[in-house]
């Protein structure tokens, strides 16, 4: 996936160090992070920082502030973060070994 912020394109992934790096920006592990993720439990910081981190390998200096800048002149910013939330739930899911099957909750 790729995003357009501040004039240039960026590609969103989420390589281990990207995801160390939200949760050193949140305070939360990734099991919190994807948890609030799957059930909509979202804030303007989860989301402004979903998307620095999945654009954080490209340019190491890049901070939290200036993603929030640039946001500001993004008009669909909701599918901005629902497509990188897409990037970093599956890249959880393939580097935890957690199938969608096992993320569901039981049914009894």
């Amino acid at each position: 996936m790729e995003i357009k912020l501040n004039g240039k394109e960026y590609a969103v992934r989420y390589p281990i160090n990207s995801i160390r790096l939200l949760e050193r920006q949140l305070g939360r592990s990734v099991f919190g992070i994807f948890k609030d993720i799957e059930t909509g439990n979202v804030s303007f910081d989860l989301m402004v920082s979903v998307i620095w981190a999945g654009i954080i390998h490209s340019n190491h200096a890049l901070t939290v502030e200036a993603v929030s800048q640039w946001l500001e002149a993004v008009h669909n910013i909701a599918e901005v973060f629902a497509g990188c939330a897409r990037e970093f739930s599956e890249a959880c899911t393939s580097r935890l070994g957690v199938s969608d099957k096992e993320s569901e909750p039981e049914k009894n």
